[in-house]
């Protein structure tokens, strides 16, 4: 005869425990994933935190240039996206970013010093408050 505690067998997860859980979670991802994104209007690139250069995101796809600390970075921008064309970088990490459309997306080539941010700028003016009362 043995002498002790007899636990019993616990049951955490079952099969349709798991398949629960993994339906929350899934469901919870695509919420997040495929939610209402806000698009930005204007891209503005900054080269060692000093913008340089700003442009709509509106209209017909255009072609600029922004010298970055490398030289010049050929910039893509319309159709509500941009993206980095070509740079002077070694490895063309920026190239591979491809375009970015959703407000604060961003475009970094870091050997050139070179971020693009979208922004929304809408109806506000420089200076205006961003806050309701």
């Amino acid at each position: 005869m043995r002498f002790g505690l007899v636990m019993p067998r616990l049951r955490f997860l079952g099969p349709l425990d798991i398949l629960v859980v993994f339906g929350i979670g899934a469901g919870a991802a695509l919420a997040w994933v495929a939610g209402p994104q806000a698009h930005g209007s204007r891209a503005t690139a900054y080269v060692e935190g000093e913008a340089v250069a700003w442009w709509t995101l509106d209209g017909a796809p255009a072609n600029d240039t922004v010298v970055g600390a490398l030289g010049p970075v050929a910039i893509e921008h319309g159709n509500g996206a941009v993206r980095i064309m070509a740079s002077p970088c070694p490895n063309r990490v920026c190239l591979r970013q491809g375009r970015v459309s959703r407000l604060h997306d961003q475009l970094v080539c870091v050997p050139s010093h070179l971020v693009i941010v979208v922004e929304d700028v809408g109806n506000r003016r420089d200076g205006d408050l961003d806050a309701v009362h």
